[in-house]
């Protein structure tokens, strides 16, 4: 399942056999708005893409190190080439998903003061928590509108308020949205004023919306620091394969040929462009995912969040050292 699929899935199940069972058929109305049961479709689609890209990655990695022992027919030098396809295969999906998801979460997050403050709204206005949530539930928030049309669907066919409120932090895996949504329930449960509550927990979530926000902009720039690094390194790396290698293997074989004893007891080993080529391809690499990383903490606070980039940079360093270089 995903990375921020609910861990309830089972609990889940049982739950809406036994609501059902008290409850009566689940009204056609509100199937579409409930989360099936079981795995959803776009689960059992990323489900299949990771198994289909293990499998790839697997076989990569066989070949790659029987490259690195000599049993492949290619040189050992593309073993390099295999580790980036074994890295792109292996990573590379679940990277793609999980960054979609974290904009995912980024979305609801900036939606959810808004829903907080028309729920405080609503149940100022003399409605119960439950009508307010399906009051809600016909509003537009983007994202959120989804998982507000789920929770409103649960509450009508019989799950309780904090019950669904629970469920809905589950599914979300969101660290801001999971503590304020059990302020709420402990409030609830308190019998303390739940209005004030909603209305104090919109603001302190839309200023911590606010503070990410700002974070994120101001951090954006050292990504774009990383990226204009790695592409000075690429771009000294190419020149020195276009200039100064060619020249200085011309100079060695040509010292090489002066004559047949060594001069003043100093002799010149056989000199392979190809080994400062391979020297630079396995720089770049290092660069990439080091830089990729970096760039993660720094602007999303997680080093996976980096990984987008760094599949990026192989992709440039992979087309600039065994592409670009050979046309040079």
């Amino acid at each position: 399942m995903g990375l921020f699929d609910s861990k309830k899935q089972s609990e889940e199940d049982e739950d809406g056999d036994q609501a059902e069972q008290a409850y009566g058929t689940i009204p056609p109305e509100l199937k579409g708005r409930i989360k099936p049961k079981g795995l959803t479709t776009g689960q059992k689609a990323r489900r299949s893409i990771y198994v289909l890209t293990a499998v790839i990655a697997v076989g990569a990695l066989a070949v790659m190190v029987g490259t690195m022992l000599g049993y492949a027919p290619w040189p050992k030098k593309f073993a390099t080439d295999w580790f980036i396809v074994v890295l792109v295969f292996g990573a590379g999906p679940f990277c793609v998903f999980y960054n979609r998801d974290l904009k995912r979460i980024e979305s609801i997050n900036e939606k959810f003061p808004d829903f907080l403050r028309d729920l405080a709204e609503s149940a100022r206005a003399g409605m119960t928590l439950p009508r307010a949530l399906g009051n809600a539930s016909r509003g537009t928030y983007g994202t959120l509108s989804e998982e507000i049309n789920i929770m409103a669907a649960q509450v009508e066919w019989g799950v309780g308020f904090d019950e669904a409120l629970q469920r809905f932090a589950d599914r979300i895996g969101s660290p801001l949205i999971h503590r304020i949504t059990q302020l709420i329930i402990e409030a609830q449960h308190s019998g303390g004023n739940v209005v004030d509550v909603l209305a104090a927990a919109s603001d302190d979530a839309r200023e911590i919306q606010q503070i990410v926000t700002s974070r994120n902009q101001q951090m954006s720039a050292y990504s774009m620091v990383i990226y204009i690094s790695f592409f000075v390194f690429l771009a000294v790396v190419l020149v020195l394969q276009a200039q100064f290698i060619p020249a200085f293997k011309q100079a060695v074989d040509a010292a090489q040929g002066a004559g047949a004893k060594p001069v003043g007891g100093l002799s010149f080993k056989q000199f392979e462009p190809e080994d400062f080529n391979t020297l630079f391809f396995h720089a770049g690499i290092v660069q990439a995912i080091g830089g990729g990383l970096v760039g993660g903490v720094l602007t999303r606070g997680n080093p996976i969040a980096g990984m987008n980039s760094i599949l990026i940079m192989l992709a440039l360093s992979w087309l600039s050292f065994r592409v670009v270089v050979g046309v040079l």
